[in-house]
């Protein structure tokens, strides 16, 4: 079987990008165009590197971390390291996503034509159906995390409190917001 080693960056890229984009959507992050692509590259560069074994070190825990790290950190330009783990978290949820939406579409087309090569899935089936994966799991989670975010709203959000003034108690029904759940009514 005949591998082209631009196939692999440009399906990494494609992938690596979806998933950045993912993430920072998902996060509300500010994102960049250029830091995108840029991080999406690095990742690309990994698995060519990682393919053609060019070093034994590639293809350890460690570096995968740190490999993860570097691309959120450069994708998003994290202030603390806070906000970097949970970016992280939610990179590695929405890649296991795409990995797996990904290879179940690539298996059920065209299982006899994917190999897997020191840790890298490659194999003869059109970019399309990569694309396709990711689109399709884009759109899985976007529902996923609307369905429990109005899970969530209002009905767990309201609380009792009892205010005092000048030997008067009144007893109010609220809502628990931190800020974060605030909208404009006509906006929304």
């Amino acid at each position: 079987m005949t591998l082209y080693l631009d196939i692999i960056f440009l399906e990494n890229m494609c992938m690596n990008y979806i998933i950045l984009f993912t993430t920072g959507l998902i996060k509300k992050n500010k994102m960049k165009q250029i830091k995108l692509f840029l991080s999406s590259a690095i990742g690309s560069f990994y698995a060519i590197i990682t393919y053609l074994k060019m070093t034994n070190n590639c293809s350890s825990l460690i570096m995968k971390v740190i490999l993860s790290a570097s691309m959120v950190w450069i994708a998003y330009d994290s202030k603390n390291i806070k906000t970097l783990l949970k970016d992280i978290l939610v990179f590695y949820l929405i890649s296991f996503v795409f990995g797996g939406c990904a290879f179940a579409l690539i298996y059920f087309i065209n299982p006899e034509k994917v190999i897997m090569n020191n840790g890298v899935l490659v194999g003869i089936y059109p970019i399309k159906v990569t694309l396709i994966a990711g689109i399709i799991a884009f759109i899985a989670i976007q529902i996923v995390f609307k369905i429990t975010k109005d899970k969530i709203s209002a009905k767990d959000m309201l609380c009792n409190i009892f205010v005092y003034y000048e030997n008067k108690k009144i007893k109010l029904r609220t809502f628990i917001d931190s800020g974060n759940m605030l909208l404009d009514p006509l906006s929304r």
